[in-house]
């Protein structure tokens, strides 16, 4: 289903009652002033315009792209894969294992009770896993700035295995963990009280980092916490 409009906002209730209810697919172009999408129970694909949208997906296994705007998504319950978009997006899991995505905006993400993926993105992102083994993925120091709360030692995990430590080199080089010791192409953290921050080295000069991620609440950090 294909829904073009103007500059005025409009409601779609997503419900199909055809042969396949677990197949349900919407797209709205052109709504500059925002959408509501609700889903039903159909595992759907739901797709936002140009304004600041909201999409509620419910249950189902379901994929949703927010677009352009300060979209707000809620996965809900199932296998949710959720990609904000360019905007500053507020986007929430559910109780099934999610991807979620940012995109360029000053994100606010937060999981749900299962095993998410999170993806901050480029942007100051606040990142929030909530219950279950978390993962905040990093594909790039772009990606910088970013804020985990919530994170749990030995339990949740950053992964910065996509990111070169070593950028003079070729191929692909893993970081060091270098514990409260600024490391050269390495990882390493400064304590203040109950946070954390952490900082990425990738060309050797430890006292410009190239990539910063603060967390807060936590009380202990180890190299097992990371992949590198």
């Amino acid at each position: 289903v294909t829904i073009n409009g103007t500059a005025d906002g409009v409601t779609i209730p997503a419900v199909f009652t055809g042969a396949d209810p677990n197949d349900f697919n919407a797209q709205a172009t052109g709504f500059a002033g925002g959408i509501t999408v609700t889903d039903g129970s159909n595992s759907s694909t739901l797709l936002g315009g140009s304004g600041n949208d909201t999409i509620d997906a419910n249950s189902g296994d379901d994929i949703v792209y927010g677009g352009a705007g300060a979209d707000s998504i809620a996965g809900g319950e199932g296998t949710d894969q959720l990609f904000g978009g360019s905007g500053n997006d507020a986007i929430s899991g559910g109780s099934g294992v999610d991807a979620i995505y940012g995109g360029s905006g000053n994100d606010v993400i937060t999981g749900g009770s299962a095993n998410d993926n999170i993806y901050g993105g480029h942007g100051a992102d606040t990142l929030t896993g909530n219950a279950g083994n978390d993962t905040f993925i990093f594909l790039s120091t772009n990606d910088t700035g970013d804020t985990i709360n919530n994170f749990t030692s030995g339990d949740d995990k950053i992964n910065l295995a996509a990111i070169d430590a070593n950028i003079s080199l070729a191929n692909d080089q893993p970081f060091v963990f270098g514990g409260t010791t600024a490391t050269a192409n390495g990882v390493w953290y400064e304590v203040s009280g109950g946070n954390r921050t952490v900082y990425l080295d990738t060309n050797g000069n430890t006292s410009d980092a190239e990539m910063v991620i603060y967390l807060t609440g936590v009380t202990a950090l180890v190299a097992t916490d990371f992949f590198l």
